[in-house]
């Protein structure tokens, strides 16, 4: 099991982020580790071969990179100048740290990294109750995308700035936050049974 996290502490969960995106969310966290000094954060690359890559770019930001691979007792670092940020180095996790968030930004969406890879699975997230944040690239996911912003259900931003000022509000208004994260699981729990319901439709047609 991934560990608790202490009751005053938040935590900033990056999923699935793609090539420049973890520098963005980096400079952001420095930012808003200003003003929120108890803000955790979490990178989850989406590709594993980036792993060692992302791992480097954290030291070189003055962090102590706290690996999900090692021993789980090692999530729960040792007093050190600057808070550690924990890389998701492992895979089918990304559910448990969404869990554990208190603010989620889904990657590959900042970044334009083309038209193939437009966009993360916004709808995990989502369906957590997760306060969720996207950026402006997210064509792959045309259709949740339109059912959460008819209901007001995900932030979306085209910058560094955007991204920081979103996330600093939603730290500074929980419940702002946590109403656009229960608009969100409605959104998923009233899209349920779509693919059910088109079946139904479909099959009288092909006989």
């Amino acid at each position: 099991p991934l560990p608790a996290y202490r009751e005053r502490e938040s935590v900033l969960v990056a999923g699935s982020t793609g090539p420049g995106e973890e520098e963005i969310v980096l400079d952001v966290y420095a930012r808003l580790k200003q003003s929120h000094d108890k803000l955790r954060l979490v990178i989850v690359p989406r590709k594993p071969e980036r792993f060692n890559e992302v791992a480097k770019l954290i030291e070189a930001r003055g962090y102590t990179c706290v690996r999900r691979s090692q021993s789980p007792s090692s999530l729960t670092p040792n007093p050190c100048p600057l808070t550690p940020v924990i890389l998701g180095d492992t895979m089918g996790e990304l559910r448990k740290f969404y869990a554990l968030a208190t603010v989620v930004f889904v990657g590959r969406t900042l970044v334009d990294l083309g038209p193939r890879q437009h966009g993360s699975d916004m709808i995990e997230p989502c369906a957590l109750s997760k306060p969720s944040v996207v950026g402006p690239f997210t064509g792959n996911f045309e259709e949740p995308m339109r059912a959460f912003r008819t209901a007001d259900a995900i932030a979306e931003v085209r910058d560094a700035d955007g991204l920081f000022d979103t996330l600093d509000g939603w730290l500074r208004n929980p419940a702002v936050a946590q109403a656009l994260g229960q608009r969100g699981r409605d959104v998923v729990v009233a899209g349920k049974g779509a693919v059910a319901r088109h079946v139904e439709v479909l099959l009288p047609l092909l006989g």
